[in-house]
C-alpha cells in the first residue's frame, strides 16, 4: 500500500499499527520500529504480539503466550511476512480464536446423552 501524498512510508506503517491497537514498544529488541499489543487468550493467559521491521525490510511478528507469568514456548511463534497486511491478518486470526464462544441457549441440555438399546 502506497502512502497518501505528503505522508512518509514510516508514518503510514505507524498509523496502520495504531489503528490495529498496537503501541510503540519501550525498546527495539527484535528489530526496528517495534510495536506491541496484548490480547486476552480466553483461557486465563495472554498473547503478546510484537511487530517490527527486519533488517531485510520485511515485517516480523513475534507471538508470545504467557499464563501466570510463565511463558509457554510451545505456544510462542516468530514469523516474517512481506507486508504489514499479512502480519495483521495473522494477529486477527489469533484474535478470532481467542474470542469467547457464543452463549449456549438455556434450552440446550449440556452433558452426555445415554440411550438404551432397542428391543425387537
Amino acid at each position: 500500500m502506497l502512502p497518501p501524498p505528503g505522508m512518509a512510508r514510516d508514518d503510514l506503517y505507524r498509523q496502520q499499527l495504531r489503528e490495529a491497537g498496537f503501541q510503540p514498544a519501550a525498546s527495539d529488541f527484535h528489530g526496528k520500529q517495534e510495536q506491541v499489543r496484548t490480547l486476552d487468550a480466553g483461557d486465563g493467559g495472554l498473547f503478546e504480539f510484537r511487530i517490527f521491521q527486519t533488517e531485510e525490510g520485511n515485517i516480523g511478528l513475534r507471538v508470545q503466550y504467557e499464563r501466570d507469568r510463565v511463558i509457554d514456548a510451545a505456544r510462542s511463534r516468530q514469523s516474517v511476512f512481506e507486508t504489514l497486511a499479512e502480519a495483521l491478518d495473522q494477529v486477527n486470526a489469533y484474535r478470532q480464536r481467542a474470542a469467547p464462544p457464543a452463549a449456549i441457549p438455556d434450552t440446550v441440555v449440556r452433558g452426555l446423552v445415554f440411550s438404551s438399546p432397542r428391543m425387537r
